[in-house]
Order: structure tokens, then C-alpha cells, then sequence
């Protein structure tokens, strides 16, 4: 069986074939109301899309960005921008990269945390 990929559906919905057709738009939708979801409840500066969808570039971005800048509330949709990554599909995982860690508090040279034993 071939393997079918997203820039395969894209040629084909834009050929005219109606189950091409019927599936981009289901991906556009689903995509789409996930975004949505995300940019109401955390109002993110940057989504960034990546993964092998993202091959599709503009077919995807185009209207992903419309349905989020639409379906949102204002306030979250003015505040987000929906990027593809610079990578395009190549998804990675660094070891200890991208972790949110809470500030230390600032300490003078030579100061202990307060009730830390004197050694």
C-alpha cells in the first residue's frame, strides 16, 4: 500500500477529487478548533506548527490562521501568531531544552538560604 502524505491530499483536493477534498478540510477543521482551543485558554505570542502536515505550507497555514483569527476570542487572536517551524517537518526533542524552571532568587556573594546549616 502507498504511503499517502499530506502534500499528496492537497494535490488531489486541489485536482478536484472529492475524498481529498472532504479529508484537508476535516484536517483544516480539526487543526483548527485545537488551535483555537490553545490560543483561548493560554494566549501564546507564538504557535508554531511543525511535522510532516507542515509540508503543505500555505494550504495549511492559510487557513488554519483565518478559522483561529475567527473562532478565538479577540483578545487571544490579536495576541497570537500561527508560524510554521523553520525546520518544516523535522521534529526534535532536546534533552533539558525548552523546560520552564522558576527564577532562583538573587543571593549576595558569600550569603546562605535562610536555614541552610553553616558548614
Amino acid at each position: 500500500m502507498p504511503v499517502v502524505r499530506a502534500e499528496d491530499v492537497v494535490a488531489a483536493a486541489a485536482a478536484g477529487d472529492p475524498l481529498a477534498t472532504e479529508l484537508w478540510d476535516e484536517t483544516v477543521d480539526v487543526l483548527s478548533v485545537a488551535l483555537t482551543d490553545l490560543v483561548n485558554v493560554f494566549e501564546p505570542d507564538l504557535v508554531v506548527l511543525g511535522g510532516g502536515v507542515t509540508r503543505s505550507g500555505d494550504a495549511l497555514l492559510v487557513p488554519v490562521r483565518e478559522r483561529v483569527a475567527a473562532d478565538a476570542m479577540p483578545p487571544a487572536a490579536a495576541a497570537s501568531t500561527v508560524v510554521l517551524a523553520g525546520l518544516g517537518d523535522v521534529v526534535r526533542r532536546r534533552r533539558g531544552r525548552g523546560r520552564v524552571r522558576p527564577p532562583r532568587p538573587a543571593r549576595r556573594r558569600g550569603s546562605r538560604p535562610e536555614g541552610s546549616p553553616h558548614v
